[in-house]
Formats: C-alpha cells, structure tokens, sequence
C-alpha cells in the first residue's frame, strides 16, 4: 500500500516537472517570434519609375507619361523637365505626377526629347529617372513627272528641245529641298555645252509648276562622226530626305547629218534712206554657204554681201509705207541639208514735219577710227546709220528751207516774215533776226552784237509766274550783267522785254526746255554746235561760249533737301560749245536765248 502512495507522489511530481518545461518552450517561441522587446524594422529607399524609352508617330496629339513613387517619406514633390528646353511648353505641367505632351505637326525629321523626372520626399531624399520620346515622321516620297516635248529620242546636233517637270509631295506640296534636271553623257564623242556640275536647270525656286526648261539651240552640238546618246535626269528630294527620279535618253546626230539652225534677226521698221542690216545667227554650221535675198516688197533692192550672214541694203523713197521680206538660207556641205528664216522690214516716209530733229552724226566708227562712212557690217547699229541725217544723203529728201546735214531752217524777219536763201548764205544770215526751225515748228531769236539783246550778256533764273520747282530763283544780282534798260538782269525781266518788243512778230517769247535747246545742235561737230547752212555757215554767231552755258526753263533736283516739299534751288543749263547738259545756282550768271 505505501508502495502504491509512493509512486502516485512520484508521478505528480514528474507531471509537473514536464508542464514547467512545455511553458518554458512555449515563452521562448514566443520570444523568438518578437513577442518581446526587440529593434525597429530598416526603411524601403526612394524609387520613381516612369517607364521605358519609347517612340511615337506624327499625327498623334498627345502623350501622357506616368510616374510612380514609392519608399522614403512621403509626400513627394515631382519636377519634370524636358530636353530640348522649348518642348517645355508643350507639357500641361512640369510639377505633377503625370505630365501630358501636345505633340508638334509640322515636323519634317523626325525628333527625339529627353524626358526627366526628379522626385524629392519631405526629407530632402531625391531621385531621378530619365528617357527618350522618339517622335517619328510619317513621310513618302515626292511623286514627279519628267517629259520631253515634241521628240522621239532623237535630236539633231545642237537642235533646241524642251522638257517639262512637275513634282508632288504627299506631306510638304510643292516645298522641296531640291529640284534638278541632270544631264550626262551615255556615249559618243564629248559634247559641246555639257554643263561642268551635271546640273542642267535648278528648279528648286520655282514659283509655279509644271516648269518648262528650255535647252537653247546650239547647246548640244555633236562634232564627231557617230551618234552620241546624253541622259536627262529630273531628281527631286523632299525636305524628310527621300528622293524620287526620273530620266530620259535622247540621242544627239553629228553635224554631218544635221541641217544648220539659223534664225535671222528681228523685224525692223525704219525711215526712207536709212540703211537696211540684216543679220543672221547660225548653229550646228558644218563648212555652210549662205544666202540673202528678197522674198517681197514693192520694189527690188540690191543686196551687199548677200552670201555672209551680215548684209545690207538701203531703204527706197516712198511716200507710203512699205513693207519688205527678206529669207536668210543656210546649207551645211557636208550634209547638203538647209535651214531657212525670215524677217520683216517696214519702211515709212519721212514727213515734211515730223517734230523730231536728228543728232546731225552721220559718220561712224571702227576699231581705229571715229570718222568713217557708215555702213560697216562688222560695227553696226551705230547713230550714223539711223534717222533723219542718213536719209537726208537721198537726192528726193525734201526741205522747206536750208540746213547742214538733215536740219531744215528758214529765215525770219523782224515782222517775223520769212526770207529767202539768197547767195551769198552769209549776206542772207546777216539780214534774219531769227530762225524758225521746219522739223519742230520752233523759232529762235539771233542773239546781237550790241543792245538789248547782245550775245555777251548775262542774267540769273528767275520765274515768279510758272512752275520754278519751289524756287523763283534770284533777281538784281550783281553778278549778272546786261543792257541797262532792263530793271533786273534775270530771264524773266530780259523775256519780258523781248515779248514788248513782239520780235519777229510774237509776243510768246520764253526759255526753252533742255530737250528743245539740244534740238539745234549738231553734235558731229567739235566745238559750236549750234547748226549751220547748208555750206556750213554760221547762223548764231558768236553764241556758242566755251565756258559759259546758256539757260533753259528746267528746274533741276540736285540739292532738294526735302523730298516731300522739294525746294529747287538749281535749273538745267546746256553748253552751245560742247553740248554738255548741267545745273547751275538760279543765281548764276549764264547767257540765254529765247524760243517760240
């Protein structure tokens, strides 16, 4: 029985030793698994994420990018920026989470941006992340069209052609980065006029389209003996880089099977008298022969030097107007082929009053001389060969009065009766107090030797009455010197005097204008060019001065300082001795000789 008690105490005993143990495991899991006192966790770092590089096509309006931060202390402040700087402003903010792009549409290449985002917590912890936004252009290249007029591949040797181009960009129209028309040579012997850079016409500029190209005869010319073959390229680029071509080949026959190009000259009208100059241009001559002559007209001309391409002839008297037709013929030897063109010339009479006089110039010049007969084939054109003066050297020209070379003057008397041409010239001369001028209906007082109206005298511009370009001029100067009946020495005290006087039967005595002035003077002569008799004679002795001009009623602008009140304080002068045209001071004291 005790036995029994013995081992009941024994085992309470072990029970309670084993419950003891299983709470202690208990506490040090618990210990273990933190129920108890241990150290605070380490934070997350700060992060921002805003994705990857990625591109875009043109067209699309806009983009949004989105940011996402994490760790640190939150809240966070976000600062977007964008590379280049001035894409900024297509950004609807630079300090928020997400930031939205307008994308551009006017790009021509495509573009790429940075885009950088920095996020900062309360702590001052920042952190940065950045990519690439490719915006791509949508581009195709230019459509063009490329044609050669009125050929069938085959051109003669330096035969004008014509091509014709027109282009189309489906983004940018008509603006291109370049439009050119290539040529280069295929084959043959080299061509005469092959431009050195390729470039045959630069058509980038053009304003309008389709552009039509002219290559000019006798830019293309085969000297060889075979055929030589070029390559006409139209290239046009856009402005995003893509280029679109397209080409023709045109074959270009030597001279030896080629008919010259020639082309005879413009058509002409011109005066009775005066000589006719015909003058042709050929291209593509192979040893040619040439030929003028006269196709129609009223009369038949003799033509000199009609086998050159420079000839002449002289236009016939009429006394109605006439036209004359007259064909250049080219012919290459070797190929025996022709070319033929035409030109037209009209010839009109001279009227006994036609209100222009000539320059009195009927001699020209060549390479040594300034005084030859006119008619040179290699010099023409010249003033000698044209006008009033070479027609005048036909026996039928007709004038009302006398005159060297094509002037036509008459003698006035004081009443302003007309006198005869009586032989001496000289003692005819002497008896006229003016001279009336049968070409442009003018009539000139002759200057004295002593008096009111002495050749030697001077006044100053003066005009209160008419038009003075702001500026009457200058009266009483001392510097002028004249008769002393007169009040003033200026034009128009001096005008008003002669008009009292109604010499040779006017009372409209004025100054001339400069162009009036220069219409009697006969600038084939050296010194006094006022015109003479017809044997030469001095009309206006001792008018012409060799240092001081005469006055006209022009006034002159040199000087104006005010252009839009302009204040003249000059008038035009001319020199009867040289025939120089200048302007003076109106209170200079010139010479004058009145018109009507």
């Amino acid at each position: 029985m005790l036995a029994i008690l013995q081992e009941t105490t024994d085992m309470k005993h072990l029970i309670k030793i084993f419950r003891r143990g299983i709470v202690l495991a208990l506490l040090s899991v618990l210990a273990a698994c933190g129920g108890g006192s241990g150290s605070e966790p380490a934070k997350k770092s700060l992060t921002v994420d805003i994705g990857n590089d990625f591109s875009v096509t043109q067209g699309l309006e806009s983009v949004t990018v989105r940011s996402i931060a994490s760790g640190g202390t939150p809240p966070y402040a976000y600062q977007w920026s964008i590379q280049p700087a001035e894409q900024e402003a297509n950004a609807n903010t630079l300090t928020e989470e997400d930031i939205e792009l307008t994308l551009p549409t006017d790009l021509t290449l495509s573009e790429t941006w940075l885009l950088s985002l920095q996020v900062t917590d309360t702590v001052g912890t920042a952190v940065k992340q950045q990519i690439q936004l490719t915006i791509s252009v949508l581009n195709t290249p230019p459509v063009v069209s490329f044609e050669l007029e009125d050929s069938d591949g085959v051109s003669a040797s330096g035969e004008a052609f014509t091509l014709v181009s027109d282009w189309q960009d489906a983004e940018d129209g008509r603006a291109v980065a370049s439009a050119v028309i290539k040529v280069k040579q295929l084959s043959g012997t080299v061509l005469n006029g092959l431009p050195d850079d390729g470039i045959l016409f630069d058509l980038t500029d053009s304003a309008a389209v389709p552009v039509t190209s002219e290559v000019s005869a006798g830019q293309f010319v085969n000297l060889g003996s075979t055929i030589a073959s070029i390559q006409l390229s139209f290239e046009v680029e856009d402005t995003g880089g893509l280029t679109t071509s397209k080409t023709k080949v045109l074959e270009i026959l030597p001279v030896s099977q080629t008919a010259p190009i020639v082309n005879a000259g413009n058509n002409q009208v011109l005066y009775e008298g005066e000589r006719i100059f015909l003058s042709a241009n050929v291209d593509n001559a192979d040893n040619p022969s040439y030929e003028w002559r006269q196709l129609a007209g009223p009369k038949t001309l003799e033509i000199s030097r009609s086998s050159s391409t420079d000839a002449y002839t002289l236009a016939p008297t009429t006394n109605q107007i006439e036209n004359y037709s007259f064909q250049f013929k080219a012919t290459n030897r070797s190929s025996q082929l022709s070319d033929t063109d035409s030109v037209t010339v009209t010839v009109l009479p001279i009227p006994d009053f036609d209100g222009i006089n000539d320059t009195g110039v009927s001699e020209c010049a060549d390479s040594r001389s300034n005084r030859v007969s006119c008619g040179l084939t290699q010099f023409p054109g010249q003033d000698g060969d044209f006008g009033r003066d070479i027609a005048a050297t036909d026996s039928d020209f007709k004038k009302q009065g006398e005159g060297e070379n094509a002037f036509d003057l008459s003698l006035i008397d004081a009443n302003g009766e007309q006198l005869p041409w009586t032989q001496p010239t000289s003692d005819a001369i002497a008896a006229a107090v003016c001279i009336r001028d049968n070409v442009t209906g003018l009539i000139w007082e002759i200057k004295t030797t002593t008096g009111l109206r002495a050749h030697t005298h001077t006044y100053t511009w003066y005009n209160d009455v008419e038009m003075a370009g702001g500026d009457p001029g200058v009266q009483n100067s001392s510097s002028a010197a004249c008769d002393a009946a007169l009040a003033s020495c200026d034009t128009q005290t001096y005008q008003a005097a002669v008009n009292q006087l109604q010499l040779c039967g006017g009372s409209d005595w004025r100054l001339p204008t400069v162009r009036e002035l220069v219409s009697i003077l006969n600038y084939s002569r050296t010194s006094d060019k006022l015109a003479r008799a017809a044997n030469a004679d001095i009309i206006w002795p001792e008018h012409a001065k060799t240092n001081t001009a005469y006055w006209t009623s022009t006034p002159a602008l040199f000087g104006v300082q005010n252009e839009d009140s302009p204040s003249t304080n000059r008038a035009w002068a001319v020199n009867l001795a040289s025939g120089d045209e200048a302007s003076y001071v109106k209170g200079s004291p010139l010479h004058l000789i009145l018109v009507r």
